[in-house]
């Protein structure tokens, strides 16, 4: 539901788009009408403080550039940059479903490649909707024990069918206090409150990684915990 004034009358919504292209631009190359393609909604002009410093969300071009009019739309123009930078054809072997998981698996691998863990590191995932499952593959791939939660039971025994440990399991609880907790607390979800929970689940010299703006009422903490067990917030 959309906040009232957040958005202007008539604005299309819609982010993570795949289509068939119709018509082809005179100097567009590499694409050809009847093309499957998946596009990313925001596009950085990769030259920017930002950019080079590979905070290309902080781009202002990033910021306000977009498809036009909106992915909910049923035609779509792909402006140049989007065509140059983040358009890509889409093999036969995806469908159109797990082609649109390219703009939301890439924020993934940017969160995983921030991360600094090394293979057998252990991570508590918190929040395992579809942004919190693909984090748990990404880093089971890397080699890392993950310990999933979520107050969904369904998602936690979906993470656990691709490798992850219950955290409220005793196999799980046996990996949490190992070193004085773990390497990394990955919070994808939840209210300011987890942090304090995070804290307690972290070791020293651990990070934890916010993924996602935790809504609810902001949570009274001290840094002392950051400073004093050199614990870094990401």
């Amino acid at each position: 539901k959309i906040k009232k004034g957040s958005a202007p009358a008539g604005t299309v919504l819609g982010h993570e788009v795949v289509g068939v292209a119709t018509q082809i631009g005179a100097k567009v190359t590499g694409f050809t009408v009847g093309d499957r393609i998946v596009v990313a909604h925001h596009v950085p002009c990769g030259q920017c403080h930002y950019s080079r410093h590979n905070n290309e969300s902080m781009c202002a071009q990033f910021k306000k550039s977009n498809l036009e009019p909106g992915g909910f739309a049923e035609w779509l123009r792909i402006p140049a940059e989007h065509v140059k930078k983040t358009a890509f054809r889409i093999p036969d072997s995806l469908t159109n479903e797990e082609a649109l998981f390219m703009e939301p698996l890439a924020c993934a691998v940017r969160a995983v490649r921030r991360s600094p863990l090394l293979p057998g590191d252990r991570v508590i995932v918190v929040g395992l909707g579809s942004m919190g499952l693909i984090l748990c593959q990404l880093l089971l791939q890397k080699g890392m024990v993950v310990l999933a939660t979520d107050l969904e039971e369904s998602r936690v025994q979906i993470a656990q069918r691709l490798g992850a440990l219950n955290l409220r399991s005793p196999e799980g609880q046996k990996n949490l206090p190992e070193l004085g907790g773990v390497d990394m607390v990955l919070l994808t979800a939840g209210p300011p409150l987890l942090i304090q929970s995070a804290l307690q689940w972290v070791r020293a010299g651990g990070t934890i990684h916010l993924f996602a703006a935790l809504d609810g009422e902001p949570c009274s903490t001290t840094f002392a915990d950051f400073y004093h067990r050199e614990v870094t917030l990401l």
